[in-house]
């Protein structure tokens, strides 16, 4: 069970750091 919880955790953390890369990225093209 606590090795599903760790694969959804890091499932969501590389989400999320997908998610701000992509707003870096915009944030860089609209400047």
């Amino acid at each position: 069970m606590r090795h599903w919880v760790s694969i959804y955790y890091f499932k969501l953390s590389d989400e999320a750091l997908g998610a701000k890369l992509v707003c870096l990225g915009w944030i860089r093209v609209s400047v």
